[in-house]
């Protein structure tokens, strides 16, 4: 049963500039690269982030884990996921997804000076599953992709379908790629219909969501997606990637659980603004340094939305061939925003408690408020491919191991943010993911 927590797509990898709810499924690049220069092939495996130079058959098995290890408010997140290509005709492949979020931990319910503390703690469970559908057509160099998405948890239902284009041209050495998705989503909560921002009552559980039942509402959220991007091989070693999303979400985005403390006594419903709209910009490099079989990668990324919060990143990593089988990267992101216009900090002299809402806006919403956080991460891949002596397991052309362990830091630029507990300390959240692929 639920309680009182944001559900599992607003609490894994948490980040306002340009994550969370509804932004789950964004166009991955794929991985290849050619070049006529034979001192390029080394480059070519690790500046990996071109688009795919031809579709393959492919299974890929993954699990993530994610945790804010926080006293008396941890958060562990348990994210399997499997997804497998195939390709049925040399100009037309398919492929299916599974993936979900297996989400435990406690949080405050009502956010306010005097209530943001471990005793108020509440704890809460949910598990989110989604399916994945789609197809590809490949017509010469360029390539057409659909795919549908149905995603549902306790007091959460998404239907999402997209679609993408992508062009290679001038012998693959440039890609052009857009994609388009929308989202037809409902999110469980109270009948508040009718009264005013300071009255709404929030759920108290998900006992009772998409059941029909008296007082048990669902409201609707619509999110269109819009995403464009250039991959440029600059020089056999060099590889450059612009891209650009726009998002525009249309409906429900508070959580029904949350309660903010107004005026020192009213304990009223998270009340955020229905329409928002975000962009962001993001630039990639990558530079192979043959002669010590590495790469250095360099990525820059700007964020803005309406609702205020503009946000950098800065991130730079070196893969490295250890072995002919074996690479290792290593990377360091630095991550900073500001508050949402009508976010106030419990910890300030015009806090909720003190003035009331922003108009009829008012948030206990760790990700509006300004905050930065630093992030070291690790990763080893181990690639092994086939070889005269026959196929991997009579069956595939390559196995790829990978494991992948992060490690963050937040610092809160407000005296008393949501959830300042999960703060605390020199690592404040882990990520660690083992995955497999395996080609034939």
């Amino acid at each position: 049963m639920r309680t009182a927590a944001p559900t599992a797509s607003r609490s894994v990898r948490p980040r306002s500039g340009g994550h969370g709810r509804g932004a789950r499924s964004l166009p991955r690049c794929g991985r290849a690269l050619r070049s006529a220069a034979a001192g390029a092939v080394l480059a070519a495996a690790l500046l990996s982030f071109a688009t795919r130079v031809r579709a393959e058959d492919k299974v890929e098995v993954k699990a993530e884990y994610f945790t804010e290890p926080a006293n008396k408010q941890a958060l562990h997140v348990f994210h399997p996921a499997v997804g497998l290509n195939v390709d049925a005709h040399p100009i037309f492949s398919l492929n299916f997804g599974y993936e979900a979020d297996v989400v435990t931990g406690a949080t405050p319910r009502t956010y306010g000076a005097a209530l943001d503390a471990v005793s108020s703690a509440t704890r809460f469970s949910d598990t989110r599953h989604a399916f994945h559908g789609g197809a590809e057509l490949r017509l010469g160099p360029a390539a057409v992709d659909v795919g549908y998405t149905y995603g549902f948890e306790n007091d959460y239902r998404s239907h999402a379908v997209d679609v993408g284009a992508k062009v290679d041209l001038w012998g693959k050495n440039t890609t052009f790629r857009l994609g388009y998705a929308h989202n037809f989503d409902s999110v469980c909560d109270v009948d508040n219909k009718g009264a005013m921002p300071t009255e709404r009552r929030s759920l108290g559980s998900s006992e009772g969501c998409f059941k029909n039942i008296v007082g048990i509402i669902s409201e609707p959220l619509a999110i269109d997606s819009y995403a464009a991007s250039w991959t440029q091989v600059l020089t056999p070693i060099l590889l450059s990637d612009v891209s650009a999303t726009f998002q525009v979400l249309d409906g429900f985005q508070s959580n029904p659980y949350r309660r903010v403390r107004l005026f020192g006594t009213v304990e009223a419903q998270e009340s955020e603004p229905l329409l928002r709209q975000r962009v962001a910009i993001q630039a990639r490099l990558r530079l192979a340094v043959t002669r010590a079989r590495g790469a250095l990668g360099f990525l820059g990324r700007f964020y803005y939305d309406t609702w205020g919060i503009k946000s950098g990143t800065a991130e730079v990593s070196w893969d490295e061939w250890i072995l002919p089988q074996l690479l290792f990267r290593v990377r360091g992101r630095f991550y900073q925003q500001g508050r949402a216009v009508f976010y106030r900090d419990a910890g300030e002299m015009l806090s909720y408690e003190t003035v009331g809402p922003v108009g009829q806006y008012f948030t206990g919403d760790r990700e509006l408020s300004p905050f930065r956080d630093y992030l070291v991460g690790f990763k080893a891949a181990w690639v092994h491919n086939a070889d005269e002596r026959g196929k991997i397991l009579r069956v595939f052309e390559q196995l790829d191991f990978n494991l992948k362990v992060d490690l963050i830091d937040y610092q809160p630029l407000t005296p008393l943010p949501p959830n300042q507990i999960r703060d605390v300390g020199l690592v404040n959240a882990l990520i660690a993911e083992l995955g497999l692929a395996l080609r034939w």
